[in-house]
Formats: structure tokens, sequence, C-alpha cells
């Protein structure tokens, strides 16, 4: 049996569209599924710092809750943050958790030495 060629070209534009459209849906919950995407700036793993104040700062996207060692942090809508903390001198460790809207866990750790401040003055 022959089919017509208008048959052929109606199912083959159909293939198409559907193939577009799963592959663009596919390509727009990227983040939906790898989670979030964490950048931490202002510390760097194993440094020794002079100044126990830091002030750390990123982008966490697309996060819908925050956390610098368990303290809550504001996050704008483009999923950047800023927060200073004080360390006490000696060894610390800095938790950043961030969780998106499907309670997917992202962290990163940063361990640093504070040195103890031996100013006499």
């Amino acid at each position: 049996m022959a089919t017509s060629l208008g048959f052929k070209i109606r199912t083959s534009v159909i293939f198409f569209l559907l193939l577009f459209i799963v592959g663009f849906a596919f390509s727009r919950t990227s983040d939906l599924r790898n989670g979030v995407k964490l950048t931490v700036e202002g510390v760097i793993n194993g440094s020794m710092l002079d100044n126990p104040l830091v002030t750390l700062h990123g982008i966490a996207k697309p996060a819908t809750v925050l956390e610098i060692n368990g303290k809550n942090i504001q996050i704008d809508q483009k999923g950047v943050f800023s927060d200073t903390i004080l360390l006490s001198p000696g060894y610390s460790i800095i938790t950043v958790h961030a969780k998106d809207k499907f309670d997917t866990l992202t962290t990163k750790e940063y361990r640093v030495y504070v040195a103890k401040n031996t100013d006499n003055s």
C-alpha cells in the first residue's frame, strides 16, 4: 500500500516538533536535575587567616535555603548572598549548606586556621 507524500511530511513535522519540545524541556530543567550550583568566595580551603572576621559571598542558584555554620543567610532572586562571620583563633571549619525546592542538599566545607593575635598593645 502506498502512503501519500502529505502523510509522510505531516508525520515527520510532528515527530521533529515533539523532539524539539522534549529537548527544550530537558535543557530548561537542568537546574532542577543538577541541584544547587554553589560558588563561595572570600575563603580558601586550608588557608591561614590573620583576621578572624571573614566576609563570604557568592552565588547559590537555584537555592531556596542557604546556611553558613547553621545560620540562615538571605539570598536574592539571582541567588547572590553575602555574610560576615567571626571565627575563633585557631582551627575553624566553615560549612555552607544550600538546598533547592526539592530538598537537594549541596555542601561546601572550608577548613581554615585563624592566627592568634600576638599584638601586646
